[in-house]
């Protein structure tokens, strides 16, 4: 990725299922096409679909970023969109009631962005397992 692409400030919009989420272009290192689900045997890759509790269909693509403290993760999503400049005056907190989300993100941004409120994804998500569901491998 280049310097104006993971310039502060910027963000990848990725789609899971209906949720849009914002992951900061800082953190990037690689965006590619998916046949399928993430590669969960990875040490540290999650399909978000299967996290959000929606069918990890074929396709898709994969984030490849590093988080806050340095450590790769790879991210499973339905789709990318557009590069988008937002300041973070631009960003609400998640309320406290969303206490597992907080986990993953850090704000819902006030404006939409391609036509859906995005969440920001945390710097160092904690990618644990809600009950009931699969564990995550890389949390």
């Amino acid at each position: 990725m280049d310097a104006e692409t993971r310039a502060a400030g910027r963000y990848l919009l990725a789609r899971v299922g209906a949720f849009a989420l914002l992951i900061p272009a800082r953190q990037l290192t690689r965006v590619e096409a998916a046949d399928g689900p993430a590669d969960v045997a990875a040490p540290a890759a999650v399909d978000l679909r299967t996290l959000l509790a929606l069918p990890a269909a074929a396709g898709g693509a994969r984030i490849h970023l590093r988080t806050g403290a340095g450590e790769p993760l790879i991210l499973g999503v339905d789709g990318t969109g557009s590069l988008h400049a937002l300041p973070d005056a631009d960003f609400c907190p998640l309320p406290p009631a969303l206490g597992y989300a907080r986990g993953l993100f850090d704000a819902v941004c006030r404006s939409p962005v391609e036509g859906l409120h995005a969440l920001r994804l945390r710097p160092d998500p904690l990618l644990v397992p809600l009950p009931g569901t699969p564990p995550v491998r890389g949390a």
